[in-house]
């Protein structure tokens, strides 16, 4: 059965500075073996991204989407959570695997087998899933990544920042040392290095 290729589709949305009416373009999967162009503007952060043509205001397209790459069987989903809206005390609904589901098969065009080896995974944005795209691309586990994380967390080093950890993401690696970008308790993204041994050592 081919594997399906690239998908998008076209939108209304509304600006949210300016609130003008754009016809936006949003993309449901991307297969990056017959387009890798798009997962470049991924990296970059242009896929699902718009420019307001009357404002001017860029933002980014907070939209479900499928990314598939079939060389490294590798195929996530990616379900932004939707922020609660504090005048109605919403809780912050989880992603639905269901819907996840629902996506991989739309993208592999069947349903998964184990037998193929494929690196199934759900995202809550666009930044974790340039995550896996990286670790996928070094031939790094995001298993062993995620248990490098909680060990830095509670042992950090001398020279992580004074206010603590609160997210830390995988960037590349080179000559040895692992990059990563954290952001700190006070909102400010910082870069952190860290020996390949420890990864080893997981």
């Amino acid at each position: 059965m081919p594997i399906p290729e690239s998908l998008f589709h076209k939108q209304i949305i509304l600006c949210p500075r300016c609130g003008s009416e754009e016809n936006a373009t949003l993309w449901d999967i991307v297969n990056v073996q017959s387009d890798p162009d798009l997962k470049q503007r991924l990296l970059r952060k242009t896929l699902q991204s718009h420019e307001c043509a009357n404002c001017g205001a860029a933002f980014v397209l907070a939209e479900p989407m499928a990314y598939h790459d079939p060389d490294r069987k590798l195929l996530v989903a990616v379900l932004p959570v939707v922020e609660p809206d504090p005048d109605r005390q919403e809780d912050i609904q989880p992603p639905d695997p269901l819907v996840a589901g629902r996506m991989a098969l739309a993208a592999l065009g069947h349903e998964p087998d184990p037998e193929e080896g494929y690196t199934l995974r759900l995202v809550i944005d666009y930044n974790h899933l340039i995550e896996k795209i990286h670790l996928a691309d070094h031939g790094r586990s995001d298993r062993v990544i995620e248990v490098l994380k909680v060990a830095i967390r509670r042992n950090p080093s001398p020279d992580a920042p004074a206010s603590g950890i609160e997210e830390m993401l995988y960037l590349t690696e080179r000559d040895g040392v692992l990059f990563f970008m954290i952001r700190d308790g006070e909102g400010a993204w910082l870069q952190m290095e860290l020996d390949d041994a420890l990864y080893d050592n997981v």
